[in-house]
C-alpha cells in the first residue's frame, strides 16, 4: 500500500501533507509522524534530503470538524431566519460541493428543502 502524503512545492520549501487523522484534540503533531512522513518521501523525489538547519518538529496541524455520524449538516439553521449550513463533509467536500450548492440554492431560492437534503438537516440532528 502506497503511503497516503501530499507534496505541495513553494519557492524555497515543500509542504509534506499526512492523512486526516482522527481523533486531534490540538494542533500539536507527534514528532514520530512528522519522522514518518519525511521517511515516506524519499521514493518520490530522488535525491532529496531535508534541510539539517530546519527543525523537524515545526510540523502543523490543523483541526477539521467532523459530525458525530459522519454526515454533514445542510439547510437552515434553526432560529436564524435566512442563515443556512453546508458543512461537515469530511473527506468528501470537493466530491459533494456541486450537489450540495444546488440544494442550498434552491432552498434559498424556493424556501423549501428539496427531499434529498431533508436527511442532512441540522434541525432534525440536534
Amino acid at each position: 500500500m502506497e503511503p497516503k502524503l501530499g507534496l505541495s512545492p513553494y519557492h524555497d520549501a515543500i509542504r509534506i501533507a499526512g492523512a486526516f487523522e482522527l481523533p486531534a484534540r490540538d494542533e500539536r503533531v507527534p514528532e514520530r509522524r512528522i519522522r514518518r512522513l519525511v521517511d515516506q518521501v524519499h521514493p518520490y523525489l530522488a535525491g532529496w534530503a531535508p534541510d539539517t538547519k530546519v527543525d523537524i518538529r515545526s510540523g502543523r496541524a490543523g483541526l477539521r470538524p467532523a459530525t458525530p455520524d459522519s454526515l454533514p449538516f445542510i439547510g437552515p439553521v434553526p432560529g436564524h431566519r435566512g442563515l443556512y449550513i453546508a458543512a461537515g463533509h469530511g473527506m468528501l467536500g470537493v466530491t459533494l460541493a456541486p450537489a450540495t450548492a444546488e440544494g442550498i440554492a434552491d432552498m434559498v431560492t424556493s424556501r423549501r428543502i428539496p427531499e434529498s437534503m431533508l436527511p442532512f438537516q441540522l434541525a432534525a440532528r440536534i
